[in-house]
């Protein structure tokens, strides 16, 4: 219900911040040195005693950057694992590159020119399969396999790095997640499904302070010359919102289906160990499951589906305000074919999967591991320095400006079931989300992990 999100309030609080943000930007000098070599040090510049009285946990050093061997250990269990996929799938591979080779290609930054003073940031990070892990074999990058132990391969890594948390926090999580998927959906199932449609009651919890959150991540973060995508990272802004035009271009919706996606990006038979997948798809499967047997419910099979005249206006809509579509040409939603109960399933888990399971991991990125600058950078000075501490204190204030109160997943849906039946299998769809962190917490600990008790029902809230 709008009038429960404080939209008003926020909104009020969203421009009040995206005036102070300058001003506090302006905090420490214009240079300011570069980032210390270590945590706690960094920690001591950019995240004083006054924002622990906004967010009292700092970010934390993931066991992944220090590891013997960074690349890989990203490449498996950390957020930046989404980009992980096999080099077979690739349409131009370099030659460098082997078909069983397995790759981190940030390649879409080619042709996009850093601000002055700074190096582009890109490549490939190019990975092994040895012994049921992965190690890496280099990171490419104009045309040459930088290999660990060259003079090259550390420069060539950190550009790499650089890359990954750059479109990791900008492209595929602001600009992608928040405005160009969720936020259509949430317009389109607010104006055209009824407060008492199945579709609707389902969807909800997905849609709780969507709007007004992702008001703040526009203006806050996306906006203007002196929002943080423009000003922590290492384009100006005229580059990032044409990085963002071709982001959104290239976006379907399959892309975030994690078998669709898992499948394209030839990782199903994968012979290594791949930890964060692993429980990305055991999320999916819970959710895949509630939503058939929901949808099963109120749509018995393919055709009453098709027949929910409201069903496809809220098709038409979503197609309509998608930045490229709901149709595809990968044989996910073909244009010009009904949606049937099937197809409308997967459509729908996929959303509640992405605003809780893959939101969950990307937002953990972006604290525990995009302000982590003195390993993954956000500028790489042309220098060969370490990026000056002024970005990460903006990145650090901007996020703890944009705090928020939200809600928790495992408190429950079901008070939004239309009767008793829907009701049951949404506290069962819940119950199985504890069980599964009943079994995380038996097992032995290990980085990496999707913790339902962690997961919010929608992006925003």
């Amino acid at each position: 219900c709008p009038s429960t999100e404080h939209a008003e309030k926020r909104i009020k609080a969203a421009r009040r911040v995206s005036r102070l943000r300058p001003l506090l930007a302006r905090v420490p000098a214009r240079r300011t040195g570069p980032v210390p070599d270590d945590l706690d040090s960094l920690l001591e510049e950019v995240y004083p005693p006054r924002f622990h009285e906004v967010w009292d946990t700092p970010p934390a050093m993931p066991p992944e950057l220090t590891a013997d061997d960074v690349l890989a250990a990203l490449a498996v269990s950390s957020p930046f694992s989404l980009y992980l996929r096999s080099a077979a799938t690739l349409l131009v591979r370099p030659d460098e590159v082997e078909a069983d080779d397995y790759v981190l290609d940030m390649r879409l930054f080619d042709g996009y020119p850093a601000k002055p003073g700074f190096l582009a940031p890109g490549g490939i990070g190019v990975l092994a399969a040895v012994d049921g892990e992965l190690r890496t074999r280099g990171v490419w990058r104009e045309g040459v396999l930088h290999e660990p132990g060259s003079p090259t391969f550390e420069s060539a890594r950190r550009l790499l790095l650089c890359a990954l948390n750059t479109h990791l926090t900008t492209l595929l999580h602001n600009a992608v997640i928040h405005l160009g998927y969720v936020t259509p959906f949430s317009v389109a199932t607010t104006n055209v499904l009824p407060p008492d449609h199945p579709l609707r009651r389902l969807l909800h919890p997905a849609l709780q302070t969507t709007l007004v959150g992702n008001y703040q991540v526009a203006h806050l973060q996306i906006l203007g010359s002196r929002a943080f995508a423009s000003t922590v990272f290492s384009h100006d802004h005229a580059t990032v919102m044409a990085m963002i035009d071709e982001a959104l271009a290239s976006f379907r919706v399959a892309h975030f289906d994690p078998d669709h996606r898992t499948a394209a990006d030839g990782l199903v038979d994968a012979p290594v160990d791949l930890p964060l997948l692993r429980d990305r798809l055991a999320l999916w499967a819970i959710c895949l499951d509630y939503v058939d047997a929901y949808l099963g419910r109120h749509y018995p099979d393919e055709q009453s589906a098709i027949d929910d005249e409201t069903v496809t206006r809220w098709l038409a809509e979503l197609d309509r305000m998608l930045p490229a579509g709901l149709y595809d040409d990968e044989g996910y939603l073909p244009e010009g074919q009904p949606v049937g109960r099937d197809a409308l399933v997967r459509l729908c888990a996929t959303f509640l999967h992405v605003s809780s399971v893959t939101h969950d991991i990307v937002n953990n990125a972006v604290w525990n591991y995009s302000p982590l600058n003195h390993v993954i950078p956000t500028q790489v000075p042309a220098s060969g320095e370490p990026q000056d501490i002024r970005a990460t204190f903006d990145l650090v204030t901007t996020l703890i400006g944009t705090w928020k109160d939200y809600n928790m997943l495992l408190d429950g849906v079901s008070r939004l079931a239309l009767d008793a039946d829907d009701r049951v299998l949404m506290d069962e769809y819940v119950d199985a989300l504890r069980q599964r962190q009943d079994e995380i917490d038996a097992a032995p600990p290990r980085p990496g992990r999707v913790n339902p008790r962690d997961l919010n029902p929608s992006v925003s809230n």
